[in-house]
């Protein structure tokens, strides 16, 4: 693990880490806030698997002719590159859960007038909500689809468009919802006299 494959194993770690680095940092500008737990824990766990991994490239005790050390090493690697996946659906996954929250607060307690502000563009926060739904279903399937999905999809796609949904759900469209939700309950209010 620690001769030829050196830059490869390292190049993939970085790149990755690099991709989820970039969208949490994205998250904390946009939103003003930290993403979920969740995405932290991840992290944490990639970074155990890199320091049990560089401790088998730079201990010299440990030759690349130790099977066992090679078995580990190697394991150590697919932790922090799954870890790191993890991460990156889990800040997919949390953004989702968020709007699916806003989504049902805004139909459960201001029907009408989430109605009314939203107009077209609700049906086209379900329809949105279910497609990732289902590409975070698939994306739990065989390694190199799901490679795949997250790549095309999950990383790129997704991810902007759940963050700007996020963005604009708490900047615009809930304050602007429960302001009209007042008005109306003002006027009702204001009618029964």
């Amino acid at each position: 693990m620690c001769t030829g494959m050196d830059r490869e194993v390292v190049s993939k770690i970085i790149s990755l880490h690099g991709k989820v680095a970039r969208r949490f940092k994205e998250y904390e500008h946009k939103t003003s806030e930290h993403p979920p737990i969740e995405v932290v824990n991840e992290l944490r766990y990639a970074l155990r698997a890199v320091i049990v991994l560089l401790g088998h490239c730079t201990d010299p005790i440990i030759n690349d002719a130790d099977v066992d050390s090679e078995i580990e090493a190697g394991d150590a690697f697919e932790r922090a590159m799954h870890a790191l996946y993890c991460a990156y659906h889990d800040l997919v996954d949390g953004l989702h859960i968020e709007l699916v929250g806003y989504m049902e607060k805004l139909t459960r307690e201001y029907t009408n007038a989430s109605i009314s502000v939203l107009g077209e563009k609700r049906p086209e926060i379900i329809d949105f909500i279910e497609e990732v739904e289902h590409a975070m279903v698939e994306s739990r399937g065989h390694g190199l689809k799901r490679t795949k999905i997250y790549d095309d999809k999950i990383y790129n796609e997704y991810f902007e468009k759940l963050l700007n949904y996020k963005v604009e759900m708490v900047r615009d469209i809930l304050p602007e919802v429960i302001t009209l939700h007042n008005s109306l309950q003002r006027d009702l209010y204001e009618g029964d006299y």
